[in-house]
């Protein structure tokens, strides 16, 4: 046997051995790729296969083939599903809402390939903006924010929030917007009520606002709601009570006439003060604030306050007013006793107050209650409540032999003094000495 015989008598299971081993090993790559990517879910239905990893990652080859998607610089889920390519859903996730999801994005991404776009509103819709003119946009200078009044649903219905503004309530919710906003022109529009209802102002005559001079902000009497019924605040100008609160405005606002309206009790009642007779108010010169005497209740009963004038006490409070006040004269009626007693004084005999220059201050002696019993104080005069002159308190006729007066009073009576002896005594020592009992009082006042 040669050497080439011996070659060619290699053992043919080994070369099969070598294709199997071959066969086998690619097998297993096939299934070890199949199963790594079923498992890691590339584009199916899992995560990517690490974290920090992109589509891009496994697909650059078509995101470098399709031109538009060089310049869109997004992850392919933005408008890709993990199921399969077609069809592409864009802005998944995102905000489109309304009617920008039926849109074509050709509307939006203007230019080939399409560029990434602004979501503000107004970079769009610029063209909208100006050519709104109900209201005029650009004139009324509105916010170019469109979503806060407008939504992605359609243009209309708006919610403007008028309140930003000027607060709608009562009949302006549902004026139309003409009434307020004439030609439809919104800037400048009046915010306070006179400014739209100065006709309205100018026009009333029941009350005649312009001629009162009423105030021109209608809040201060009306409500939105509606013009009447209106809450005047009457007690702004003059409180009204009692009687005055069921008057009729005409009793005090002549032919309509608001203004100048007196607000003192005499400037409407002067002919009821003029006319009352009992007491005539006019002749004894009462007070014209009728409120000192008089309620607004009514006329009666009337509260005079007489302490204001002169003091009523005792009998005082009895008595009837025509006692004091003749024929109904009340205008320079005596404030003092003796202006209204002269005659009971001069009358008195017991003692005689005349004669006996007794004081006309009739109460220093007497009380309101009656004239007796008097409280005469004959302290004042001369000492009876102590010494030997207090056995005389209830004799007065002991030093008063003249009842008639009581001015007259004798010392000499009671205390037996020699006239010459008194003169040898006083003569020359006692200037003006006189012997007679004044002049003992003169000298000797309490008696000792």
């Amino acid at each position: 046997m040669n050497t080439t015989q011996t070659e060619q008598k290699v053992p043919l299971h080994s070369n099969q051995r070598l294709q199997q081993l071959f066969w086998g090993c690619g097998l297993l790559f096939v299934v070890f790729v199949f199963v790594s990517v079923t498992s890691m879910g590339c584009g199916l239905t899992q995560k990517p296969h690490h974290q920090g990893m992109t589509c891009a990652n496994c697909h650059f080859d078509r995101s470098a083939e399709l031109a538009s998607h060089k310049t869109l610089d997004i992850d392919c889920s933005q408008c890709h599903t993990k199921t399969e390519w077609a069809p592409a859903i864009p802005h998944q996730g995102s905000t489109l809402k309304g009617k920008h999801t039926t849109l074509l994005c050709s509307e939006c991404h203007k230019q080939d390939p399409p560029e990434k776009v602004t979501q503000v509103c107004y970079t769009c819709h610029q063209p909208d903006y100006e050519k709104a003119k109900n209201p005029d946009h650009v004139a009324t200078n509105y916010s170019k924010e469109c979503s806060e009044c407008h939504s992605q649903t359609g243009w209309k219905p708006a919610a403007l929030d008028h309140d930003k503004f000027w607060p709608l309530t009562g009949k302006h919710k549902d004026t139309d917007c003409a009434k307020c906003h004439i030609n439809n022109v919104y800037k400048g529009t009046p915010r306070n009520c006179f400014g739209c209802h100065e006709t309205d102002y100018k026009n009333t005559k029941n009350p005649d606002h312009a001629a009162v001079n009423y105030a021109t902000n209608c809040e201060t009497c009306h409500s939105t709601t509606a013009w009447q019924p209106s809450t005047f605040d009457h007690d702004q100008f003059f409180k009204l009570e009692g009687k005055h609160k069921t008057a009729l405005c005409t009793s005090c606002h002549k032919n309509n006439v608001y203004k100048g309206t007196p607000r003192t009790c005499v400037g409407c009642h002067q002919t009821e003060y003029d006319k009352t007779s009992s007491p005539n108010h006019k002749t004894s010169g009462f007070s014209t604030d009728c409120v000192s005497c008089h309620s607004q209740a009514a006329w009666k009963p009337a509260t005079f306050d007489h302490d204001k004038f002169y003091k009523l006490e005792g009998k005082h409070k009895t008595t009837s007013c025509t006692s004091c006040h003749q024929n109904g004269q009340f205008k320079g009626t005596p404030r003092n006793c003796v202006g209204c007693h002269q005659t009971d004084y001069n009358n008195t005999s017991n003692p005689n107050h005349k004669n006996s220059g007794f004081s006309t201050d009739c109460v220093s002696c007497h009380g309101q209650a009656a004239w007796k019993p008097a409280t005469f104080d004959h302290e004042r005069f001369f000492p009876l409540k102590q010494g030997n002159h207090s056995q005389y308190q209830n004799d007065c006729g002991a030093c008063h032999k003249n009842t008639a007066s009581y001015k007259d009073f004798t010392c000499t009576d009671c205390h037996e003094h020699s006239k010459p002896k008194m003169d040898a005594q006083h003569i020359g020592e006692v200037s003006g000495y006189v012997y007679e009992s004044k002049a003992c009082y003169k000298c000797h006042p309490q008696g000792n």
